[in-house]
């Protein structure tokens, strides 16, 4: 028993590695597939392949996502606030800034969920939350400062990405008592921020029409099957073994990834005051995770 409950660990902490690693590649893909694009295009881009593969996969199965403990209404709105509240908002930021910036706002994440969590009250304030908000904070200024491109620009995605850390907190802490498989969670998500983006998209115009030579197929993959399908459905499965506290370290492999393709691929350039203004996030979401005090 405790074997197979470690063995279910190891495969969590695998996971979380595998989920932020392709959360890194997000930013760039969709700054990839950004010029000439809207909002809705770019979660079209996400959600319509995302919403085959899973078709795909139930059928295989032969069985249906199931809404366990939750209503119908619970479901929902925990749905939209991950899907349409976390990925709209990132992909509005990468229409505006360059990748890197949001990269860099985005390592903030687990921040807000241990915020989240003390003011629902499972977690204690404590000094070291504090102080690790105010680094961050720092870092972040730091880094959105620092950037060759035009300041407006890149304040407001910054703005748009710490907005979408705190969907993606809401949507983590609120969701963490929802007992719906890992695999059935992402796909609530997915088939409910589906129709709204085609809706949206048919009010307000699609983007310019692209040419799917290889590599924006590779990115439409990327974000749909990879960032969106995996690494959702291995988020939920690590969140579900290991709870969101232990989950949420793993989330620091998430920038690494996005400067480092963003450097290789969309060739922008890294500053010293950018990789310090990481740092500086980073040690400030390591304060905040020593000596947390849990409310009983």
């Amino acid at each position: 028993m405790i074997d197979n409950v470690h063995s279910k660990q190891s495969l969590a902490r695998g996971g979380l590695v595998v989920a932020a690693l392709f959360w890194g590649s997000s930013p760039v893909a969709t700054r990839f597939l950004s010029y000439g694009q809207n909002t809705w295009t770019l979660l079209l881009f996400r959600f319509l392949p995302s919403t085959l593969v899973l078709a795909v996969i139930y059928l295989t199965l032969r069985k249906l996502p199931k809404f366990a403990n939750w209503d119908f209404g619970r479901v929902a709105l925990i749905s939209l606030v991950g899907g349409l509240g976390y990925n709209g908002l990132v992909s509005a930021a990468l229409i505006v800034s360059p990748a890197t910036p949001v990269g860099i706002a985005l390592t903030t994440e687990p921040i807000w969920i241990l915020l989240l969590e003390a003011m629902f009250g499972s977690r204690a304030f404590t000094k070291n939350l504090w102080v690790g908000m105010l680094l961050a904070f720092l870092g972040t200024l730091m880094a959105t400062l620092s950037t060759n491109a035009p300041s407006n620009r890149v304040a407001l995605g910054v703005l748009l990405a710490v907005l979408a850390t705190l969907s993606w907190a809401i949507y983590t802490v609120a969701g963490s008592n929802w007992r719906s498989s890992s695999l059935d969670k992402t796909s609530f998500m997915v088939l409910f921020s589906t129709p709204v983006a085609v809706i949206a998209s048919m009010i307000v115009g699609f983007g310019n029409q692209i040419s799917y030579r290889s590599a924006v197929v590779v990115a439409i993959l990327s974000l749909s099957v990879g960032s969106t399908v995996v690494a959702m459905t291995f988020w939920n499965f690590g969140t579900a073994h290991l709870g969101a506290r232990l989950s949420a370290p793993f989330l620091y492999l998430q920038p690494a990834s996005t400067i480092a393709l963003s450097m290789i691929l969309l060739h922008e350039p890294i500053g010293v005051l950018q990789v310090l203004g990481l740092l500086i996030i980073v040690f400030g979401l390591i304060i905040t995770q020593r000596n947390q005090a849990y409310k009983a």
